[in-house]
C-alpha cells in the first residue's frame, strides 16, 4: 500500500519486491521492497520499504551478509561455519516472523472486492508444522504487476528506439 501511494508521486524506474511469500533464490529470508526512483532533475535513488517489526532481524541478517560478502579478513573454517550457522538461525527467525506478521496484519485487509480475493499461485512448506501452506496473490496484485511490466517494456522500447 505504501508503494502504491508513493507511485502516485514518484516515478519508479525499477521495483524489486522481496516482500513476498516466495522464498528468495539468494538463500536469504530478507523481506523488503527496493524501489529505484527517478527525480525531476534526472538523478535516481533507492527507496527500501520494510516491515517495521522485521527491522531488528533484518539488520542482523544484513550484518551477517556483510561478513560473508565483504569479509575484512580470511576466516578459519570454524569461524566461517559459525557465520553460516548464525545466518541460518536469523533466516529461520525472519521467515517465522514474516509469516506471523502476514497472517495477523495482512488479514485485516480482508476486502470484499473480488479483485482482492486471494488466488493460490503455489505452496511453501511450513518448517515448524511440516504442512504445505498456500502462497497467494490477489487479482489486483497480478494486474498491477502486469501493468508495471508493460510500462517498463514500453520504456525500454523507447530507449532502444524501436
Amino acid at each position: 500500500m505504501v508503494l502504491s501511494d508513493l507511485n502516485k508521486q514518484i516515478k519508479f524506474i525499477q521495483i524489486d519486491d522481496f516482500l513476498s511469500d516466495a522464498v528468495s533464490s539468494r538463500g536469504s529470508e530478507y523481506r523488503a521492497i527496493h524501489a529505484q526512483a527517478l527525480t525531476k532533475d534526472g538523478f535516481s535513488f533507492e527507496l527500501q520499504i520494510r516491515v517495521k517489526d522485521l527491522d531488528p532481524l533484518t539488520e542482523k541478517s544484513h550484518t551477517i551478509y556483510k561478513k560473508k560478502k565483504w569479509a575484512e579478513k580470511e576466516y578459519t573454517d570454524a569461524e566461517y561455519n559459525k557465520i553460516v550457522k548464525e545466518e541460518a538461525e536469523i533466516n529461520k527467525k525472519l521467515k517465522a516472523k514474516y509469516f506471523e506478521i502476514k497472517d495477523k496484519e495482512f488479514s485485516r485487509l480482508n476486502s470484499k472486492n473480488e479483485v482482492d480475493v486471494p488466488i493460490i499461485i503455489g505452496t511453501r512448506l511450513d518448517e515448524v508444522t511440516g504442512e504445505k501452506v498456500a502462497l497467494t496473490k490477489t487479482a489486483r496484485e497480478l494486474f498491477e504487476e502486469e501493468g508495471k511490466d508493460k510500462t517498463m517494456m514500453k520504456r525500454l522500447e523507447e530507449c532502444m528506439g524501436w
